[in-house]
């Protein structure tokens, strides 16, 4: 996992609308599925991505600060996560990119705004 950059743009909406339209089929007409986009609060907190060999983004994370009351200033939340369908089969991969958020991701990673 590394920090997401701008040019991840097209990635994260990728990933976004294959998930979404692969997990609300069954709830979500298709006009509604077809209208969906990622939200942009990818780009104003701390967004995280997963790439498969360094190269395709197959998931990415939002954190942002706690919203509670008697949180620190360091202490985050995971705000939204999704991955791509092509790697739903695979939980190994979702266990190795969780396992890593902790130590290796968030020590780098700083808040937004």
């Amino acid at each position: 996992m590394r920090v997401a950059r701008f040019d991840d743009e097209i990635a994260v909406e990728r990933v976004f609308l294959e998930a979404a339209r692969a997990a609300w089929a069954k709830f979500i007409p298709p006009e509604g599925l077809a209208s969906l986009s990622p939200p942009l609060r990818w780009r104003s907190e701390t967004t995280l991505v997963s790439e498969v060999d360094g190269r395709e983004v197959v998931g990415f994370a939002v954190l942002r600060r706690s919203e509670d009351a008697d949180a620190d200033s360091l202490t985050g939340e995971l705000d939204l996560i999704y991955t791509a369908p092509s790697v739903w089969a695979s939980p190994g991969h979702h266990r190795d990119a969780i396992s890593r958020l902790p130590t290796e991701s968030l020590t780098d990673a700083r808040w937004h705004g």
